[in-house]
């Protein structure tokens, strides 16, 4: 039983649709317990953290990349970036080990509940900046949320916080209720204000 949120249907959705521009060779920066790795018809599938209770293949830093230069096809990079302290070198790293050619998709977040380990929350105009800077050309980011998810969203977690069902009896409710809200907020972000969002999914290319 899990706690339904718009922002992991709308992750979900989006590491889908663009999973096919990942190919070959492909490095999950920050993979935790790769979560994704299913969605990727790849060659082979790397995966990369700085922690080590999820066994990652290489036990590193998204700042400190242990890997040749222009040594992988693609990169995945899911909600990582606002985890580190230097997001522009990390993005750097991710750029030097790619094949020239090779694609990155990055998702991060924009309006969404603060933990104690968050360093940044990037705007759309942020996330292009950063990568550009590295030298990738970005062909394409998505939105992930309008106002209808982000306020959805920031309601269940504020009732994650509060009442901890992965802790106790509360999932019971917390489960079919989380689930019904996202759908209709989903639903409803069709037709609401677009300048809220509770992230962005971009896909840049190495030059």
């Amino acid at each position: 039983m899990i706690v339904s949120q718009p922002d992991r249907v709308l992750l979900d959705r989006q590491i889908v649709k663009y999973s096919k521009e990942l190919k070959g060779h492909l490095l999950d920066v920050g993979a935790r317990d790769s979560r994704y790795k299913n969605y990727f018809k790849v060659k082979s599938y790397t995966t990369l953290d700085n922690n080590h209770k999820h066994k990652p293949d290489v036990y590193a830093s998204a700042e400190n990349i242990p890997l040749p230069y222009k040594s992988m096809d693609s990169i995945l990079c899911s909600q990582v970036l606002q985890l580190v302290k230097h997001p522009h070198i990390a993005i750097e790293e991710c750029y030097r080990v790619l094949k020239k050619g090779g694609k990155i998709l990055i998702t991060v977040p924009q309006d969404s509940a603060l933990t104690g380990d968050t360093y940044f929350r990037f705007t759309k105009n942020g996330i292009t900046l950063l990568l550009e800077e590295a030298g990738f050309k970005v062909i394409s980011i998505e939105q992930r949320g309008g106002y209808q998810a982000v306020m959805m969203q920031t309601r269940i977690k504020t009732w994650i916080k509060r009442l901890k069902p992965y802790e106790n009896w509360t999932m019971l409710f917390m489960c079919p209720i989380s689930l019904a809200l996202t759908h209709l907020a989903l639903f409803l972000d069709k037709f609401s204000y677009k300048g809220f969002a509770i992230g962005w999914c971009v896909v840049g290319e190495k030059n």
